[in-house]
């Protein structure tokens, strides 16, 4: 006789107790997992941001900072294993002044890509020596982002600097190595300077506002200070300082690029042979030559192309000439250059002149006294003038005295 066996099996609903069970197990296990990798992230930047902050120590290491937005000399990448990185934001506000009690020397460490769960574990352990902690730009603690930024802000602990040379310009000093401005100095644009910021010091010695009122008799420090190019003029005989905008002075071809690649519409206009010519901006001038060079017909190419309505021409003294000088008609309304673009075109009773000695090209009366630089064609216009000169293109046109009137030939005055 078979014998029964009463033995029983789990049950479904004790089996899926179980699995129930081992899940919770499981979830709770892998957040544990996460929240220990986030803290160990967490502890992580925490310790490169005591390393900054001792660091600071160290007038070296601050001046580091300004220069290249780093520390020298120590174990701390800029960028983790973790992929969140460290800068050192708004330099133009750093500030380092051991001679004042109230105005804190503060730096600030920004570490981005750093994960929520991390960032909230962060926000709650602010070391005692952080003066101020922001997440995501907000003093109100918020990680509310899958990336996060935050910002610690401390104090520097180093030393006083000793007072020396400039090279790296931070807000109103400057530093390089183990130096800062002499004191009662200030720095503006890498220039250390007894004026106040906003002023420079002329080749004798004074204090002039960069407002640009001033333009002559200055160095090349004074116009870097105001952060202006510096060059020659020879009409003044003295350096000049000029700003990008209103720039028109004789500089080489090298020293205009920095001109022309803040405005583009400043062109250089000159020999490229002797690298001589005239760094000016075309919108803003109405002269665009000097004594001192001529130009391309390309380089006034540019300049007409800027001021356009057809108002700048190119005048070589002789025809097929590879260098001429360019010119600017009259700022009169309507005012444009003839067909062959050899010339303004003047009203009647007028004359076009191109004055070489002062570069300026405008339009005369015919009975002004004074005699101009005409081609005879020009010339020719007037009555009243003759034209002397064995270049037709380029010689004096000249007043005929009171009751006479030029000769049939053009060449000379008669009695009227």
């Amino acid at each position: 006789m078979a014998t029964k066996n009463f033995d029983s099996g789990r049950s479904m609903v004790e089996t899926i107790g179980v699995l129930a069970v081992m899940g919770v197990l499981t979830i709770g296990g892998i957040a544990g997992y996460n929240y220990g990798i986030n803290k160990h992230r967490a502890n992580q930047i925490l310790q490169d941001i005591r390393l900054i902050y001792q660091e600071t120590k160290y007038p070296n290491s601050v001046r580091q900072i300004v220069d290249v937005g780093s520390f020298p000399d120590m174990e701390l990448d800029t960028q983790s294993s973790y992929e969140y990185s460290f800068t050192f934001p708004d330099l133009n506000d750093f500030i380092y002044d051991s001679t004042s009690e109230t105005t804190p020397n503060l730096i600030s460490v920004n570490v981005s890509g750093v994960p929520k769960t991390a960032c909230d574990i962060l926000l709650k352990t602010k070391p005692e020596y952080v003066l101020m902690l922001k997440a995501n730009g907000q003093s109100v603690w918020s990680c509310d982002k899958s990336e996060n930024e935050l910002s610690y802000i401390f104090e520097i602990t180093a030393d006083s600097l000793d007072y020396g040379t400039c090279s790296v310009c931070t807000g109103e000093h400057c530093f390089d190595d183990d130096l800062n401005c002499p004191e009662g100095e200030t720095c503006q644009n890498d220039v250390c300077s007894k004026c106040k910021v906003g002023y420079a010091e002329n080749k004798y010695g004074d204090c002039f506002t960069c407002d640009f009122n001033w333009t002559y008799w200055h160095t090349e420090e004074g116009c870097k200070r105001c952060n202006a190019i510096y060059g020659y003029d020879s009409y003044q005989g003295g350096g000049v300082c000029a700003e990008c905008s209103h720039i028109n002075m004789e500089v080489s071809q090298e020293v205009c690029k920095t001109c022309m690649d803040k405005d583009p519409d400043v062109v250089w206009l000159g020999n490229p042979e002797t690298n001589k010519g005239l760094c000016t901006n075309c919108k803003n001038r109405f002269s665009f030559t000097t004594n001192q060079g001529k130009n391309t017909q390309e380089q006034c190419q540019k300049c007409a192309e800027i001021v356009g309505n057809g108002q700048v021409v190119w005048y070589p003294d002789v025809i097929g000439d590879t260098l001429g000088k360019c010119a600017r008609c009259d700022r009169k309304e309507g005012q444009t250059i003839n067909e062959d673009k050899t010339a303004c075109i003047c009203p009647k009773g007028e004359f076009w002149t191109f004055n070489t000695d002062g570069g300026n090209a405008f339009c005369v009366e015919c009975t002004n006294s004074k005699n101009y630089i005409a081609s005879k064609i020009e010339c020719d216009k007037c009555q009243e003038r003759y034209f002397t000169g064995t270049n037709e293109r380029k010689g004096y046109c000249k007043l005929c005295t009171s009751g006479q009137v030029k000769s049939a030939d053009g060449k000379s005055c008669v009695d009227a």
